[in-house]
């Protein structure tokens, strides 16, 4: 029996891959073709984290004592268990209680002492090379979920095992992409597309790299934010300042956003109240457009409300989040005319690869 006949799909058939303006999708050609690469690229990764794998078990053991990684339980390929590998973070029993049916909420404050820095800059994640090298996961791929979670998931969406079509990997476009808060649907609906579509590897090595980069630039930022606390106050304050943005109203008339801190924005002249579109212009001249509920406050302030979950996304990724791969503002005031028009629910919108 083929393996496509082990994880049927309603409403879909993963016998005809998908093809779709995305980096890379997760779909092989080649079982062994692909697994010989992983195991190569596995193999090439642990020589070049092999240092930060010392150099973290030692800070563990002095800070943790004995115990320094953690093994749990996640869905493979054809839903086949296997034990995922990190450096422990979190006071386990704890958050095995807490996590038992969610993904564990922002202000657990269960932390190790070192587990706050390690999960914020993504190395706790650094053992699953072994699970690659083990053929328990790729390098690119869903990332893997625990039963719990994925009885959930299935219930709520009936194209959720597609998934179980292909392994899971160390990196995932929704966990590279989006940030911590994004909509579990958005989340489904990449995953979902990015399993039914092949695998192209040169685009894959470019992800690799990429995130292999911003991890690094990300850890040590995390450093240089614990011994100058201004310095991240400087980079949250510039997240949304630094983007070109415009809010749309019902007559098309587009108008200059001054500032905005998440819920308020100031224009530069005018105001707004009922529905509208947040433009934001990208680096490559695309747009990402948010559907908001505007309501005037006095002196050109506004407050806004997301009218939708893209709306969330695309507010949370380019204005106010700090995915592993950040999108790059243009640091100018754009009208519309001035940039090629995007569909505001398309892949890139929701995934992010070509910023």
């Amino acid at each position: 029996m083929s393996r496509f006949a082990t994880n049927p799909v309603q409403g879909a058939s993963l016998r005809q891959p998908v093809v779709l303006s995305c980096s890379s999708g997760f779909l092989p050609r080649s079982e062994r073709l692909h697994r010989a690469y992983n195991l190569v690229m596995g193999l090439i990764l642990l020589a070049l984290t092999i240092q930060f794998f010392v150099v973290i078990g030692l800070a563990l053991l002095l800070t943790q004592g004995p115990g320094i990684f953690y093994a749990g339980e996640r869905l493979g390929r054809d839903r086949k268990p296997f034990k995922i590998l990190k450096f422990r973070t979190l006071d386990s029993r704890k958050a095995a209680l807490l996590t038992r049916n969610q993904v564990l909420p922002e202000g657990s404050n269960l932390e190790t002492p070192l587990g706050k820095y390690l999960r914020a800059s993504r190395l706790d994640e650094l053992p699953q090379i072994l699970n690659i090298i083990r053929g328990d996961m790729n390098v690119i791929g869903p990332r893997p979920v625990r039963p719990a979670m994925a009885a959930l998931q299935e219930a709520d969406n009936p194209n959720y095992a597609v998934r179980y079509a292909v392994r899971p990997g160390l990196i995932g476009h929704t966990q590279a992409y989006m940030c911590h808060g994004s909509a579990k649907r958005l989340r489904s609906k990449l995953n979902y597309m990015l399993c039914r579509s092949h695998v192209n590897y040169r685009n894959e090595l470019g992800i690799i790299v990429r995130v292999g980069f911003e991890v690094l630039v990300k850890s040590a930022r995390l450093i240089a934010w614990r011994v100058m606390p201004t310095l991240e106050r400087r980079h949250n304050a510039a997240l949304a300042t630094n983007w070109a943005l415009e809010l749309v109203g019902p007559e098309q008339r587009a108008h200059d956003v001054v500032s905005f801190d998440g819920s308020h924005l100031v224009l530069a002249e005018g105001y707004l109240n009922g529905a509208a579109t947040l433009v934001i212009t990208t680096r490559d001249g695309g747009k990402r457009k948010a559907r908001v509920d505007v309501t005037a406050e006095g002196n050109n302030t506004h407050r806004i409300v997301p009218a939708n979950d893209v709306a969330r996304h695309y507010i949370s990724r380019y204005l106010l989040g700090d995915p592993v791969v950040p999108p790059r503002p243009v640091r100018r005031q754009a009208r519309l005319s001035d940039a090629r028009p995007e569909q505001a629910d398309g892949v890139y919108g929701i995934s992010g690869p070509a910023e």
